[in-house]
C-alpha cells in the first residue's frame, strides 16, 4: 500500500485473486475489506483514531466496472464522526480519479 497523503493510499490488485480468476469482478466483501484495512491503518496513522473491530456497513455501492487483476486502484478514508470508541467512516475505492465503490463503515476502537 502506498500512503500519497493522508487519509489516501493505492493498491493493486493482484492476478492470483480467486475472482480475478474468470469472475465477473470482486465481490462487495471484497471492496468491504479494502476499505476497513485502509481505515485501521490510514486512521491510526493520523492519530485520529485506532480501529479494531468492523461493526457495520452503510450504503455500499458499486458505480462502474469492476476493477481487474494488475489494475492499481485508488483508497480514500476519511473520519465522519465519533461517539466514544464508534466511529463512522466514509470510504472510496477509485480508478483514476473516478470512483468505483464507495461505503460508510462504522467501527469501534481497539
Amino acid at each position: 500500500m502506498d500512503r500519497p497523503a493522508p487519509g489516501r493510499a493505492r493498491i493493486r490488485i493482484t492476478g492470483n485473486a480467486y475472482w480475478a480468476r474468470g469472475a465477473a469482478g470482486p465481490p462487495s466483501a471484497f471492496a468491504v475489506e479494502i476499505l476497513a484495512q485502509a481505515a485501521a491503518e490510514l486512521l491510526a496513522a493520523g492519530g485520529a483514531f485506532a480501529p479494531g473491530l468492523l461493526a457495520g456497513v452503510e450504503e455500499a455501492r458499486w458505480s462502474g466496472a469492476p476493477p481487474e487483476a494488475g489494475e492499481e486502484l485508488e483508497v480514500a478514508v476519511r473520519l465522519e464522526a465519533r461517539l466514544g470508541p464508534i466511529a463512522k467512516v466514509r470510504g472510496s475505492l477509485g480508478r483514476q480519479g473516478r470512483e468505483l465503490f464507495t461505503a460508510c463503515l462504522v467501527v469501534r476502537e481497539r
